[in-house]
């Protein structure tokens, strides 16, 4: 029992400090490259952190961080996590409206969320 408190307690400073993180990259001048806040994504989607890497994403959205096909992709795979698979298509409709490539990885996120529906 006290190893999975500590587990748990573990992921919780995880998540905190990935969340500390990528507060610090929004404040930085010039703002770093995105595959800095994709990594930061990427690690919180990892441990289940669904609804925290999709209110991040806002958050770059409102700070002017032009998204990538890769952050992209995480938020597709995030709303399927969540069965949000509307919005998963959404999201896709915008990597084609950026005129970005869908790549393997990111369709198959799409029809994973498919298949967890």
């Amino acid at each position: 029992m006290l190893m999975l408190y500590s587990q748990l307690h573990h992921q919780e400073e995880d998540q905190d400090n990935l969340v500390s993180s990528f507060n610090h990259l929004l404040l930085q001048n010039p703002t770093p490259p995105i595959f800095h806040f994709g990594k930061i994504l990427g690690s919180l989607v990892k441990a289940n952190h669904y609804y925290i890497v999709v209110s991040l994403h806002r958050q770059m959205e409102l700070n002017g961080i032009a998204s990538n096909l890769v952050t992209l992709s995480i938020l597709i795979n995030c709303f399927s996590q969540l069965g949000q698979s509307s919005l998963s298509f959404s999201v896709f409709a915008n990597i084609l409206k950026k005129g970005y490539e869908p790549n393997a990885i990111t369709l198959n996120t799409l029809i994973k969320g498919l298949c967890l529906k």
